[in-house]
């Protein structure tokens, strides 16, 4: 009988187990950056050419860079929140996210703004905007300090 109940004992902490998405998917440190570099990387190739043209004159082509600055963060943060970061990259993780995520936001307010041609819209969006461009800078900035992304 006690055999019984060692097996029975077994399969509830595996289904426990399971039904808590199975252990620690905490990735090393290591592994962590190097998948936290693709998405940087991929980042950097899609935010740094439609920031460029969102500062076009045209205001067709600044449109559609403003909407390609929020999407590319978007996607960033989004890839990012599918990691796991090792506890010490945990801060700086978040933080990055968050300012991802908000610079996509804000960016969307704008872009709706100028698309509706709601000027004062649009001019109440622009300092939100430039500020989520400085702190996703400054969150970039010590996110690759800590983590040793470039």
């Amino acid at each position: 009988m006690h055999r019984v109940w060692a097996v029975v004992a077994a399969l509830v902490a595996a289904i426990a187990l399971s039904a808590c998405g199975g252990g620690n998917d905490e990735l090393s440190e290591s592994e962590y950056r190097e998948q936290a570099q693709k998405i940087s990387d991929t980042f950097d190739s899609q935010f740094a050419p439609a920031y460029e043209k969102a500062q076009s004159d045209d205001p067709d082509e600044a449109l559609a860079g403003l909407e390609g600055v929020g999407e590319s963060s978007d996607e960033a943060s989004q890839e990012l929140d599918k990691l796991q970061p090792p506890s010490e990259f945990q801060v700086v993780h978040d933080k990055l996210s968050d300012s991802l995520t908000t610079v996509g936001d804000r960016a969307n307010v704008l872009e709706g703004a100028i698309a509706t041609e709601d000027d004062a819209g649009a001019k109440e969006a622009q300092t939100p905007f430039a500020q989520s461009i400085s702190d996703l800078e400054r969150a970039g900035e010590e996110y690759d300090k800590k983590v040793g992304t470039e």
